[in-house]
């Protein structure tokens, strides 16, 4: 373990990404530093197929994560954790508290792709509608579709994802239509909402909407469409 963490710590400099495009525009093939990133590379995908063996790294996995003078290693140390699963969620969630943080993103996807979370995606459920509530559209729809994989606590969230059908992005309204379909008959409280997105002006939005009541209440899309 040591090793690897060693190994995926290098990142080309500045100016080998410069040498390398030069070279390119010359029709040089001229790569200074590849054997250590391509060792990297290697490094990176052995903890991820180490999964939950690789928590002995979670803490230096998390101090990669929080370092913005490392924005590639960062977002890949992200990733890492949510490989390793539930012993790791503490440490994405931290990094969803820093506003600051350039992996908020990546770190709400890891969260929603997270095996074997069981009861522990209830910690995770404040954290996400925080997300979901925030300004950065990207980082609201990222939430809206972890929310809709996590599909737990319906009573807290199906409320929220419904009033994101309301969101100014349609990029967060689709997502979040998406989202409620992954809850099924547990986003019943929701079809009112649903059914209004039928009239959205973006027929990606309606369309989702269209899928997700079919999972929820078919019969209300059927009346709906006799209207």
């Amino acid at each position: 373990m040591p090793w690897l963490l060693r190994w995926v710590r290098y990142e080309k400099a500045g100016w080998q990404r410069r040498l390398t495009f030069r070279a390119s525009r010359l029709g040089v093939e001229f790569t200074p530093g590849q054997r250590a990133a391509d060792r990297a590379a290697c490094a990176w995908n052995a903890l991820h197929i180490l999964g939950p063996q690789a928590s002995p790294a979670i803490p230096e996995l998390f101090r990669m994560m929080a370092d913005p003078k490392s924005p590639f290693i960062a977002l890949d140390a992200t990733m890492a954790l949510g490989e390793i699963g539930p012993e790791a969620l503490p440490a994405l969630l931290a990094v969803l508290t820093n506003k600051q943080a350039a992996v908020r993103g990546q770190a709400v996807t890891s969260i929603g792709a997270m095996r074997g979370l069981g009861t522990n995606a209830s910690l995770a459920v404040p954290v996400l509608l925080g997300c979901l509530r925030d300004r950065d559209e990207d980082l609201a729809a990222s939430a809206a579709s972890s929310l809709g994989r996590l599909a737990t606590e319906p009573g807290r969230v199906v409320p929220t994802l419904a009033g994101s059908l309301q969101h100014p992005a349609p990029y967060v309204r689709r997502k979040a239509a998406a989202a409620l379909g992954k809850f099924s008959q547990g986003a019943r409280a929701a079809v009112p909402s649903l059914i209004e997105a039928l009239k959205d002006s973006d027929s990606s939005v309606r369309d989702e909407a269209t899928n997700s009541l079919l999972k929820i209440a078919p019969e209300a899309l059927e009346k709906s469409d006799r209207r």
